[in-house]
């Protein structure tokens, strides 16, 4: 007779809560993203309709300088407070005033330099918001390690109510003085009151205070890593804001200001749909990174799903572009129209791209994944500034290239250690291109008609290309499509 053994009541209890708590860290992680996010495109659609573009472009021209500044106090160190398997106190306090001598520092940094910065951009109104806007840095380096600490606790759920009270509460405030005339000075007191909400609330809810404790040697042990996730975040940031500062310089705050518009509306769903699929894949590719049969199995069905629903909301948002900013963000937007069309571009490519790093990640190939987003960040540049000088639709359509080519680029690494070259993605996304570049000759042959409202216009569009997408979808039989369905009928039938 074979026996059994019975796990201890004590460790089978732990395994069972374990599981719970990262259950619920997931569940609260998502509701963190999702309501943040929602609730910051709510806010910024009612102030752009109180608002004018000039306001927004100011704060836009601003954010290629706060953004590396923010990339050097958070992603360095605190990153590193959350995967250290041996934390002690004097290493936390360590980081907590280092980050904060870093955020002075880079606060006296860019308040010094806000006149120099409003001189190089002819803009005097720099110098106010910029300096007032330096003060976030500091804000931001007060709490990096209670952020961390709660992260490694798994406790998302504290974070969710950080997150919510404080966009809900800087936003309202912004609503407020938007409607009583304080133009761009809504924008600044927003991001400054999220920040400092944002920090007050961290500290209470993590209860974790700094001693006198202070050791350089606790810095040094985890400066390698840091530094290498700060150059890599830098690249990101430096790629993704490189546009408002040549836009700033070479056109007006009110040029900047659309631009900024037109890349929220586009990134919105893009993010969000790659945010979606690239979470659980980087798991199921690290799962499967000793197998490339499987691997290449599992990126593929990736590739197509992210395909079948991204290829059609971007191509959506490109047709449906002139009533959904007329609908959203009133008439005086209206000449964002053009670049959010082309900025789709940017959004039918990029979740390709990502997903091929992803894929590297999981390989563990992490030299290459820093070549790669540096090649990514010298050819975004190298295009945005070359072609910016012949305006900002012809500098999108630069950034529509580098994009493609960062694309093709990332696929050839991925086809040198799997069998799936760039030739073979292609042609596994091709039919639900195929699928979305039908669904918008339909969509665009309804505008023809004359529609009462554009609201009317749009709902009409998005009901039509919905249903002319799934039918294509069904009718051939296509495999990404096949199996969320089979899911969607699975969940409901159990």
């Amino acid at each position: 007779m074979a026996l059994r053994l019975k796990p201890k009541p004590g460790v089978a209890s732990a395994a069972h809560m374990n599981q719970r708590s990262t259950a619920a860290a997931f569940v609260w992680s998502f509701a963190e993203r999702i309501g943040t996010q929602l609730l910051r495109s709510i806010f910024a659609i009612i102030l752009a309709r109180l608002l004018l573009p000039k306001d927004f472009g100011l704060v836009a021209i601003l954010a290629v300088f706060v953004g590396v500044a923010e990339v050097i106090i958070t992603s360095g160190f605190g990153t590193v407070l959350i995967r250290e398997p041996r934390l002690t106190h004097s290493d936390e306090c360590s980081i907590f005033y280092f980050n904060v001598l870093v955020g002075a520092t880079l606060t006296a940094i860019l308040f010094c330099a806000s006149p120099y910065v409003a001189e190089f951009y002819r803009s005097p109104q720099l110098t106010a918001i910029g300096r007032i806007t330096s003060f976030n840095l500091l804000i931001t380096s007060t709490c990096v390690v209670q952020w961390a600490l709660l992260n490694r606790r798994l406790d998302f759920l504290a974070q969710f109510k950080v997150s919510i009270i404080s966009v809900a509460s800087s936003g309202i405030l912004a609503v407020v003085m938007a409607a009583r005339g304080f133009g761009v000075w809504s924008i600044v007191v927003q991001q400054l009151c999220s920040n400092t909400l944002n920090a007050l609330i961290l500290w209470r809810m993590a209860k974790w205070y700094p001693s006198e404790r202070f050791s350089f040697r606790s810095l040094q042990k985890m400066f390698g890593f840091s530094s290498s996730f700060i150059a890599i975040n830098l690249l990101d940031v430096i790629a993704g804001n490189i546009s408002f500062a040549i836009i700033g310089k070479l056109f007006t705050a009110t040029e900047a200001g659309l631009y900024s518009r037109a890349k929220q509306i586009e990134e919105l769903p893009v993010l969000t749909t790659y945010a979606t699929a690239s979470r659980p894949s980087l798991s199921l590719f690290a799962r499967s990174q000793d197998d490339d049969a499987i691997l290449a199995q599992r990126f593929r069905s990736v590739l197509a799903h992210l395909a079948l629903i991204n290829f059609p909301v971007v191509t959506g948002i490109a047709v449906v572009a002139k009533p959904l900013v007329t609908t959203l963000l009133t008439a005086k937007w209206g000449s964002c129209v053009p670049y959010l069309r082309l900025l789709c571009g940017v959004g039918m490519f990029f979740p390709l791209q990502r997903i091929n790093l992803s894929l590297i990640i999981a390989k563990g190939q992490s030299a290459l994944f820093v070549r790669l987003e540096l090649f990514r960040t010298i050819v975004a540049v190298a295009f945005i500034s070359a072609t910016g000088f012949f305006g900002v639709e012809t500098m999108i359509v630069g950034q529509v290239i580098a994009m493609a080519i960062t694309w093709y680029m990332n696929s050839m690494w991925i086809g040198r250690t799997l069998d799936y070259p760039f030739r073979k993605q292609l042609r596994d996304v091709s039919p639900y291109a195929l699928g979305s570049c039908i669904m918008s000759v339909a969509m665009i042959s309804l505008a023809r008609l004359d529609f009462a409202t554009q609201i009317g216009l749009l709902c009409a569009q998005v009901a039509l290309g919905a249903c002319i997408y799934v039918t294509f979808c069904w009718a051939f039989n296509l495999s990404a499509f096949e199996k969320v369905k089979k899911a969607a009928v699975a969940e409901i039938l159990r």
